[in-house]
This record gives C-alpha cells, sequence and structure tokens, in this order.
C-alpha cells in the first residue's frame, strides 16, 4: 500500500526529491534494491534533500549496489563519497571489501540472484 501512495504521489510531482528518496528506501526495505537505486539517484540529483536525508541515500546508494550484485558501482560510489567522518567511512568501505572477499573467495557475490535479471 506504502508503494502505491508514493507512486501516485511521483506521478504527480516526479521531481520531488523526499518522494524519491522514500520510493528508494520503501524499494530497499521490500528487496528491491535494483529498483531502488534509480530512485535514490534521482533524490540526489535534485535540490533540497536535507544533509541527513542525503547521507543515508548515499548509504543506501552504496549497499542497494551491492545486494543488485554490481561490485563496480560498489568500489565506484564507495570512492565517490563525500567526507562523513570515519564511521560513515568505515560503513562503506565494509561493502567494498565483501565485494573483494567474495570476488576472490567465491569467484562472485553471495548475494541472491532477483527475479527476471
Amino acid at each position: 500500500m506504502r508503494l502505491l501512495i508514493l507512486a501516485r504521489a511521483l506521478a504527480a510531482v516526479p521531481t520531488d526529491p523526499f518522494l524519491n528518496y522514500l520510493m528508494g528506501r520503501r524499494l530497499q526495505q521490500v528487496g528491491s534494491p535494483v529498483l531502488a537505486t534509480g530512485y535514490l539517484q534521482q533524490a540526489l540529483a535534485a535540490e533540497g534533500l536535507p544533509e541527513a536525508l542525503r547521507r543515508e541515500a548515499l548509504r543506501m546508494r552504496v549497499e542497494s549496489a551491492y545486494l543488485s550484485g554490481d561490485c563496480g558501482a560498489v568500489r565506484h560510489e564507495v570512492g565517490a563519497l563525500p567526507d562523513f567522518g570515519a564511521a560513515f567511512r568505515a560503513s562503506a568501505d565494509e561493502w567494498r571489501e565483501r565485494c573483494d572477499f567474495e570476488e576472490k573467495t567465491f569467484r562472485g557475490l553471495l548475494v541472491p540472484r532477483q527475479a527476471f535479471r
């Protein structure tokens, strides 16, 4: 129901950074990281998103890239992150390190493949 309400709101105001952030967040929560990435990107591209939400959207974008099975995107996103402090950097680096470990050890990521991927 929440996704439907957000989709209707986004249809009316497709460039709203808050609605894009909320849609990306909700899609991430329900296990659709590939879909979440686009909405998070739109939220970050728009003006007016508060710093706390911008930081969280960046964090979720790194996580979505990993859960989508795209280690190249994980490395790119982590490398492009602004300085939000050591704790934020450590959290982001953990996703990159997971990619490195799983690619080296298992020759691929240990994330479940999504339907129709």
